[in-house]
């Protein structure tokens, strides 16, 4: 959704929307389907430009981190943001320079439009956890056969030792043995 900004000078906006996302247009590999993204937010104007505050509800399936199961979760994130109509800031060269933390919850936009799209797709992939196992105790995959070994035992005959540490696959018998 577009919104113009500047007409929001004395009354808050408020909005709903629907989004719907492909997972691929969103880069995160562990993310393998995500629902349509329900968004109800308001912008308010301040002296130096607008806050916008939103929430964000939509379930999304994850891969196992360990075994790659498919993992059902729910989301209900909020997004809270400064609009400023201004360039971003730039370092003394005019390159890009790194944001102090105060600067970090701001957006500089290049007209008083705001498409909300891009801030509830960035929203969404920093809210993808880190680390997801499917339960605690996931034993994962084997790394030789690829069998799920939290379903069914390894399929591998013998445990291959990579060839870079076969001269120290013996070291700790003869060492037993001086």
């Amino acid at each position: 959704m577009i919104v113009r900004l500047e007409p929001i000078r004395t009354e808050p906006f408020v909005w709903e929307e629907r989004l719907s996302f492909a997972p691929a247009r969103l880069e995160r590999p562990e993310l393998l389907e995500i629902s349509e993204i329900s968004c109800t937010g308001r912008i308010e104007p301040l002296d130096s430009g607008w806050m916008l505050r939103a929430r964000l509800r939509y379930e999304q399936v994850l891969a196992c981190d360990r075994c790659l199961t498919p993992i059902r979760v729910a989301a209900d994130e909020s997004l809270e943001a400064l609009l400023v109509v201004e360039p971003p800031p730039r370092g003394e060269a005019g390159e890009e320079r790194e944001l102090g933390e105060d600067e970090l919850g701001v957006v500089h936009l290049g007209s008083d439009e705001l498409d909300t799209e891009p801030l509830v797709s960035e929203q969404i992939q920093l809210a993808i956890p880190g680390r997801l196992l499917c339960r605690a105790d996931c034993r994962g995959l084997c790394p030789q056969c690829g069998a799920d070994r939290n379903t069914e035992p390894c399929r591998c005959e013998e445990r291959t030792i990579d060839p870079r540490w076969a001269a120290l696959a013996g070291w700790r018998e003869r060492r037993r043995d001086e």
